[in-house]
């Protein structure tokens, strides 16, 4: 294992899969509370795949200043461990990997994880391929590329994702800060928006009971404190839209909003 210092960062290259940690850890269910009504892009958690060694190393470079923090791997393999290392908010995936179609793993991934923004990169900027990619990814990036218009690219992808998440059949809208179904906004307090946004961004995440309370604080009824009576009313709101089973409890560990199968 070799290892550089950029700047505050530790940069390790482990068997071609590239990690870096901050001095003070941003891992964890707390890293990133819900945007504010209205926000820009700020910091995000970006992990590439890809089996050019010099690619990885030109964008690990570039992001190593900010404001966006990248991990990378060389090998599907290596991609899946990142992904369940660590939360992440848009995966870039090289469509031209050895051995598995990076079209396919992208499919899989908009399956498991909706919430999770999708590019792709390619070598084959054909018109065919590139309505194929964008069937599936959120936008579509021929190699090469300008580092600056990936980066500007990748930004448009978290706005809008930003604007609306998926959560089950219903979206969250981070802007309006409102849950709509497909006949319009459901009817939930703002601390049961609080509480949808607040699982909707860390998808297949156990949060504690203390994670919920940072999160989505009680401001319905400042004397309500129990995280699970309001749990227990949200829940029973949700099922008129079959959604009331996709936050499950954890016994002993707190809650998780299951994405996957």
């Amino acid at each position: 294992m070799s290892a550089r210092r950029v700047g505050v960062f530790v940069i390790a290259d482990i068997g071609g899969s590239l990690s870096r940690a901050s001095r003070q850890s941003r891992a964890g269910p707390d890293r990133q509370a819900v945007l504010p009504r209205g926000a820009e892009v700020t910091m995000a958690e970006l992990i590439l795949l890809d089996d050019d060694p010099a690619l990885r190393t030109m964008l690990w470079d570039y992001f190593a200043t900010g404001p966006h923090r990248l991990r990378a791997a060389a090998d599907p393999a290596a991609f899946a461990e990142l992904l369940a290392a660590g939360p992440a908010d848009l995966a870039l995936i090289d469509r031209g990997l050895p051995g598995e179609d990076g079209l396919a793993i992208a499919r899989r991934l908009r399956a498991e994880r909706p919430a999770l923004g999708l590019v792709m990169l390619t070598g084959a900027g054909e018109v065919a391929a590139r309505i194929e990619g964008l069937a599936v990814a959120d936008d579509y990036v021929p190699k090469p590329f300008s580092l600056p218009e990936l980066r500007a690219r990748i930004e448009a992808v978290l706005r809008r994702r930003a604007k609306g998440l998926a959560f089950g059949p219903l979206t969250v809208d981070l802007v309006a800060w409102q849950v709509t179904g497909p006949d319009g906004p459901v009817g939930l307090t703002p601390g049961e928006v609080d509480l949808v946004a607040a699982f909707a961004t860390h998808p297949d995440t156990p949060l504690s009971r203390d994670d919920i309370l940072r999160l989505a604080p009680a401001r319905d009824d400042p004397t309500d404190r129990s995280v699970d009576s309001r749990l227990s009313r949200l829940r029973r709101k949700l099922e008129a839209f079959g959604a009331g089973d996709l936050i499950r409890t954890l016994r002993g560990a707190g809650y998780l909003y299951h994405t996957r199968g």
